[in-house]
């Protein structure tokens, strides 16, 4: 089943994120009510005495009444594969560069992998040499993947450094997922990140970043529940 947690114009007024201070240039977007987060989750006890529903996984935001209305709705997703993976691999991504329109928006295409309708995948011992978006992305739609002993290097090589909308090395937009020692080079780019609404949990642990010249995490607008043990040298 799943556990929506709106996101609600009170609560957005309450953390003031409706009067955002315009950037220079403007362009500022104030946040607007919407689905919110969404945790899938199993049921596993319900107690009509006590009116309560007990989950496997905790939930990594409060479902506070004076700030949304929470729901539980059932959910299933047959089309999702599981136990599936990949490693031991090498790979070079430079070929990549020779699309047209790469170096405007193609090097957000270039990845190593990317999991989608997974549950219960995995990526080990793998080296992602020069492509532009790194070793890839946990998607929205994907959980329990687990990414350990990676690398995503010569990042440079495949990013164009006169642009400003930044990829990233290592991205988690699904839930319950772990990046466990992986290892980033380049220039121009972000880390690690998450998307925005990523429900979480997530774990990015004992990771290490050289010269990447952005941010070492790029969380993602209401994104809950991640955990980072990284370090990044300059």
């Amino acid at each position: 089943m799943v556990v929506q947690r709106p996101q609600e114009e009170n609560w957005i007024h309450a953390i003031g994120l409706d009067k955002i201070p315009q950037r220079s240039g403007g362009g500022t977007v104030q946040w607007k009510p919407d689905a919110g987060l969404q945790f899938e989750r199993t049921i596993t006890a319900i107690s009509a005495g006590t009116n309560t529903v007990t989950i496997d996984i905790p939930l990594t935001n409060a479902l506070e009444k004076q700030y949304t209305h929470a729901v539980l709705w059932p959910y299933t997703f047959p089309g999702r594969i599981t136990n599936v993976g990949v490693e031991h691999l090498s790979a070079d991504g430079l070929a990549f560069t020779t699309a047209p329109n790469y170096a405007t928006q193609g090097y957000f295409q270039s990845a190593f992998a990317s999991f989608g309708a997974v549950d219960g995948g995995w990526a080990r011992d793998i080296v992602a040499d020069d492509f532009g978006s790194g070793m890839g992305d946990v998607g929205g739609s994907a959980k329990r993947v687990t990414i350990e002993d990676t690398s995503a290097l010569g990042m440079e090589k495949a990013i164009p450094q006169d642009i400003h909308a930044q990829p990233v090395a290592y991205t988690l937009a699904g839930q319950q997922s772990l990046v466990l020692r992986c290892q980033v080079s380049g220039s121009n780019l972000h880390a690690w990140a998450t998307q925005a609404l990523t429900a979480g949990p997530n774990v990015f642990s004992d990771c290490t970043a050289t010269d990447v010249g952005g941010k070492r995490f790029a969380p993602g607008r209401t994104s809950a529940g991640l955990r980072g043990r990284c370090t990044t040298t300059w």
